[in-house]
């Protein structure tokens, strides 16, 4: 009964539900979960605190969700440090989501003005994403890459590599063939100067045209590239073009623009907006994002200065440079997922492996806007993919 209230949205009638259940069974960890979240969307916020604190109490291995919300909830009534302390034992139980909670640590750092802190925890998240990306990929080698024991021998393709060399050093272990990275980052590659290996290559390039032959790479990987270059489709025949027959390759991005988040504005971007207009930086709403979720599909880019300037009371200077880069910026492609999924498919490789990251669409006055406006909106919940192929 408890889950057709959830699904139904109707979340009275599921916190009576999971009260009742507690009642009989005070020891479920996971319906306090449950009641913890009925709570926080119905903005109970110290009821939600409670409920989310007692699942933990009772069984710490919860959802990451549990920390994040929790962390959020705490942070939104202002009690920081204990938001710190769920945040650093999230990052304990689960390593492969330290990046987006130590992100979340430099957040409450920057709310604090502590921004040589903030810096800090966001420069530590960069670097968990960068050591998870790379994890992704090495998984990826093991798999299409039998080993006989010895080190493999094959030549590996980072288009758009992290411009620091870092993930590139790491992928350089893997082989001891060539491992290049390409970039169009203003100063790349003199820049590159972070953990280099005897095998790594670094070439200031576009990914839409690449200066190599056609078959020159066994495996090309792409990390956080496809939102950014300007033609997808065009950026993907390139990487066929240059992989060998039997080459495999593996394409990670987040967030795309259809998506909830595709207006790829983080709360550190912001701050660092912030202060370089002198501006003190705006706290954000329980889900910590500095725009409101599918907000840039459905407003138009008038209607969203508005909304930020009027409704978020946002400085005019920090709203127009959001609704810039959102808007107007170079370095989105605001390609929809239908249309780069569809760019894959024209390709005559095979996709041998595909998971999204999904955000389910909030409300149904969220879903009607962007039905009215696009269509159909269930590829709206899809922010984010990891797709595989092979030639």
């Amino acid at each position: 009964m408890a889950q057709k209230c959830d699904l139904a949205a109707n979340f009275p009638g599921a916190i009576d539900c999971y009260q009742q259940i507690l009642a009989l069974q005070p020891q479920r960890a996971d319906i306090y979960a449950k009641l913890g979240n009925a709570f926080y969307q119905q903005k109970k916020l110290n009821q939600a605190v409670f409920a989310f604190q007692q699942a933990i109490a009772l069984q710490p291995k919860q959802e990451p969700s549990v920390y994040r919300d929790l962390g959020a909830l705490l942070v939104e009534q202002k009690q920081h440090e204990r938001a710190i302390a769920i945040y650093q034992k999230a990052i304990k139980l689960y390593p492969n989501c330290a990046s987006e909670f130590y992100h979340k640590l430099g957040d409450i750092y920057q709310r604090q003005n502590k921004y040589f802190l903030a810096k800090n925890f966001w420069r530590k998240a960069k670097q968990e994403r960068a050591l998870l990306n790379i994890k992704q990929v090495i998984q990826c080698i093991q798999q299409y890459f039998p080993s006989t024991g010895k080190l493999l021998a094959i030549d590996i393709l980072d288009s758009g590599c992290e411009p620091t060399g870092k993930q590139l050093a790491l992928l350089a272990e893997q082989t001891t063939g060539r491992v290049v990275g390409t970039n169009i980052y203003p100063g790349f590659p003199q820049k590159t100067i972070q953990r280099r290996r005897g095998n790594n290559e670094f070439y200031f390039m576009d990914g839409c045209k690449l200066d190599f032959d056609s078959a020159t790479f066994d495996l090309v990987v792409s990390i956080d590239v496809l939102e950014h270059v300007r033609q997808p489709d065009v950026y993907l025949q390139e990487c066929y073009r240059v992989l060998r027959p039997g080459g495999i390759g593996f394409f990670s991005w987040y967030p795309i623009w259809s998506g909830a988040t595709g207006h790829h504005i983080h709360p550190d971007m912001v701050a660092q907006a912030a202060q370089k207009l002198n501006l003190s930086c705006p706290n954000y709403s329980l889900n910590n994002d500095s725009l409101p979720w599918w907000g840039h599909l459905i407003f138009s880019a008038q209607e969203m200065l508005s909304f930020l300037i009027e409704h978020k009371k946002y400085d005019p200077q920090l709203a127009k440079w959001m609704r810039d880069y959102t808007y107007h910026g170079q370095d989105l492609n605001r390609w929809h997922w239908q249309d780069i999924r569809q760019s894959f498919e024209h390709i005559a490789w095979e996709i041998v492996a595909e998971h999204h990251h999904v955000k389910q669409l909030t409300s149904d006055n969220i879903k009607q806007q962007l039905t009215q406006k696009y269509g159909d909106p269930k590829d709206f919940e899809i922010c984010g993919a990891k797709i595989i192929i092979r030639k």
